[in-house]
């Protein structure tokens, strides 16, 4: 038999015997069962909350837990990435050095050559200044020269044809005109 009909059985017997009204009996028991029925099922709703929020928070941690483990992954990716970026740029100021050194031997070579090119100009325009004037010594002697001929030359012609030519075509000729020379 059920506890519940039990306590109605020996609640019936009892007020039949002390002669108690079983109807008040009765309902104060079942306001009784009533009152304990309810606190059954709010202690069941309770524990089903409690069960929940039990069930939310192992969640929530397992959430917690493959959150962690993702930032741990990200943090050694990017610890990855940062060593891999340090190698590259130690790799590229390798180079960089390398370069500046190259360049730096290649800048001394070409002042070495500049000062070289430099000594040879100024060697060379000391020649072509020395070779100049004598050049320009010579080339003034051969103009005078060629003038002092032509005026030389003008002036046999000139002599020349007036003792051969007749009196009267020198008259009448005009003293600022000149004579064709043969050797021009």
């Amino acid at each position: 038999m059920s506890p519940s009909k039990e306590l109605y059985s020996t609640i019936r017997d009892a007020s039949e015997k002390n002669g108690i009204r079983f109807r008040e009996v009765a309902r104060s028991a079942r306001r009784k069962v009533e009152a304990l029925w309810s606190f059954y099922e709010s202690t069941n709703i309770k524990m089903e909350e409690v069960e929940l929020q039990e069930e939310n928070s192992r969640k929530a941690k397992q959430d917690a837990v493959k959150a962690q483990q993702g930032f741990v992954s990200m943090v050694k990716n990017f610890n990855q990435v940062i060593q891999n970026s340090k190698e590259s740029n130690d790799k590229h100021a390798q180079i960089v050095c390398e370069e500046i050194s190259l360049l730096a031997a290649s800048a001394q070579d070409l002042q070495s050559r500049l000062t070289k090119l430099s000594a040879d100009r100024d060697e060379a325009l000391t020649i072509v200044e020395k070779g100049e004037i004598s050049n320009i010594h010579e080339k003034d002697v051969a103009l005078k020269e060629r003038t002092y001929r032509s005026k030389l030359h003008a002036s046999l012609i000139t002599t020349s044809f007036s003792a051969t030519s007749c009196m009267a075509d020198c008259k009448t000729a005009p003293p600022d005109r000149h004579w064709p020379l043969k050797n021009q």
